[in-house]
C-alpha cells in the first residue's frame, strides 16, 4: 500500500502526483510549526513558572 503511494507520487506522468506531494509537503511544514509553537509556548510557560516559585 505504502509503497504504491510512493510510487504514484515518485511518477511524473501522473499530474496529480505533482499535488499530492504538495499536499504532503504543506501538511509537514503545517504540523512542524505548530509543534515549535507548541514548543515555545511550553517554554515560556515554564519560564513563567519558574519565576512566579522565586
Amino acid at each position: 500500500m505504502v509503497q504504491a503511494v510512493l510510487s504514484a507520487m515518485l511518477s511524473l506522468e501522473n499530474p496529480s502526483a505533482t499535488l499530492l506531494r504538495e499536499s504532503i509537503g504543506w501538511q509537514f511544514a503545517l504540523a512542524r510549526r505548530r509543534v515549535e509553537v507548541e514548543d515555545a509556548t511550553t517554554s515560556g510557560r515554564n519560564a513563567q513558572q519558574c519565576e512566579e516559585v522565586e
